[in-house]
C-alpha cells in the first residue's frame, strides 16, 4: 500500500484483521482506570505519596512532549528518531502500568527497524495517542486525589 495513509482506515483495517472490538476505541476508551494502575509505584514508593505524585508528575510532564516527538519523527520518516522516542515512552509509562500503551510503544521500537512497517508504526502510533491522551486526565484527578491525603 502506497502513502500517504488515512490512520482511519489503518485503525479498521487493522481492528479486522485483529478480531472484534480490539481497535473499537469506543469501547477501549470507556473505563480510563482500566489502562493505568499506581499499585507498583504504591508498593515500591513504601507509603511514600510524595513519591507517587511526583513520579505521576513526571509522567504528565513527559508524555505529551515525548509523543509528539514521536509523531514528527513518524511524520518525517526517520526512524532512528522513532526508535529512540518510542522506547523513551514505553519506559515513561511502565511506572504506572499502562501496559497496552507500552506494548505499543515496543512493537513501534520494533517496527522502526524496518522502513516497511511504516503502515504499522502509523497504526500502532494512532492508538498510542489515544490512549496516552486518555489517561492524562485521569492521573491528574489522581494526583489531586493524594494530594488532599
Amino acid at each position: 500500500m502506497a502513502g500517504p495513509y488515512h490512520i482511519g482506515v489503518l485503525l479498521k483495517l487493522t481492528g479486522y484483521l485483529s478480531g472484534p472490538n480490539e481497535f473499537n476505541s469506543d469501547k477501549r476508551m470507556e473505563n480510563n482506570s482500566n489502562l493505568f494502575n499506581l499499585s507498583f509505584l504504591e508498593e515500591t514508593s513504601e507509603g511514600d505519596t510524595g513519591f507517587v505524585i511526583q513520579m505521576v508528575s513526571l509522567i504528565l510532564d513527559e508524555a505529551p512532549e515525548r509523543l509528539k516527538s514521536l509523531g514528527e519523527a513518524i511524520q518525517n520518516r526517520d526512524f532512528a528518531i522513532i526508535k529512540t522516542s518510542a522506547h523513551r515512552l514505553k519506559n515513561l509509562v511502565i511506572p504506572v502500568q499502562m501496559e497496552r500503551a507500552k506494548d505499543l510503544a515496543t512493537s513501534i521500537e520494533e517496527c522502526s527497524y524496518n522502513a516497511e512497517n511504516l503502515q504499522l508504526i502509523v497504526s500502532y502510533y494512532a492508538e498510542l495517542k489515544e490512549i496516552i491522551n486518555a489517561v492524562l486526565e485521569p492521573l491528574r484527578e489522581r494526583i489531586e486525589v493524594l494530594k488532599q491525603n
